[in-house]
């Protein structure tokens, strides 16, 4: 559940916003001044924080400082009877994620918590992953071990309307990886493609072969040929236009049905074993997504 804290020195206000965010599903700690405050941000972790820009003879501003230093996946709100271009300005300095003003619409408030509580859970999950990503050990892998189990367990969820193609070069190709979290790529891509392809027949791709010359990489990199495999995976889908297109990678985002860090976590570990990540969507038309890691030599 999102935890919100509410400070202002003014009752009536803590308790219109306790009784609101409560309602709204919302679990609700209250201080009614700067140390009081503080005593709650020392012992509890929260999502979203909801400031007064004057509690009593000290500045909001301080206290919002204050929790982006000791609680950096919290979001931040400054509300004020008074705003300011100035203060605006100085808390947008210090990551405020919204500035208010007084009296605050019930409507407004609710939006703006769930947009805050969302970003507090993504800064979570990407800081987490980031974590798990960079501790897990890499080992010289067969690639195509890695590609052709990944590829069964597809096949074991695909629906009947789909059909899956495959060509998978065998050659001894090993890759410097860790083969859970590459497993993980064709996985998130395959089932990625299969949400775009929904309830209409279709066609899964997937392909493994080595980056040739002349090729170009469709990610903006120069990627030297015979040194990089290319791993594609492709749908007959909907496509996505340029706005989605600019938005995938981002955490959290979804195509449609899709969840969770997706597409993000598939950029991050391509990334982190010095990959690159490519793609090719219009509406219409499906989509593809070129997966390139680099080879190693293995005796």
């Amino acid at each position: 559940m999102t935890r919100i804290l509410v400070v202002d020195d003014e009752e009536s206000i803590c308790f219109s916003f306790d009784r609101i965010l409560t309602h709204a599903g919302y679990e609700v700690m209250v201080a009614n001044s700067y140390l009081n405050a503080q005593t709650l941000i020392a012992t509890n972790e929260f999502d979203v924080a909801l400031v007064d820009r004057i509690l009593g003879n000290r500045n909001g501003m301080e206290l919002v400082g204050h929790i982006v230093k000791t609680q950096p996946f919290c979001s931040t709100v400054l509300f004020s009877a008074y705003p300011s271009f100035q203060s605006a300005s100085e808390g947008f300095r210090h990551n405020l994620f919204a500035y208010l003003t007084k009296p605050v619409k019930k409507a407004d408030l609710c939006t703006v918590v769930d947009q805050a509580g969302r970003t507090s859970r993504k800064r979570r999950l990407t800081r987490g992953f980031e974590i798990q990503l960079f501790q897990s050990p890499k080992r010289p892998c067969l690639l195509y071990d890695i590609v052709r189990n990944a590829v069964g367990l597809i096949r074991l969820t695909l629906p009947t309307i789909i059909e899956l193609q495959t060509r998978i070069n065998q050659s001894c190709a090993y890759v410097l990886a860790d083969p859970a979290q590459i497993q993980q790529v064709v996985m998130n891509l395959g089932i990625n493609a299969l949400q775009a392809m929904g309830e209409t027949p279709g066609i899964l791709g997937v392909t493994l072969e080595p980056l040739q010359d002349r090729e170009r990489s469709n990610t903006g990199k120069r990627l030297e040929p015979e040194k990089f495999m290319k791993l594609t995976v492709s749908d007959t889908g909907c496509g996505m236009d340029e706005g989605t297109r600019a938005r995938i990678f981002t955490p959290l985002f979804s195509r449609g049905t899709g969840a969770g860090m997706g597409l993000a976590m598939v950029q991050a570990i391509v990334e982190n074993h010095g990959g690159a990540l490519g793609m090719d969507s219009s509406p219409g038309k499906g989509s593809r997504f070129y997966i390139y890691l680099p080879l190693i030599k293995h005796d």
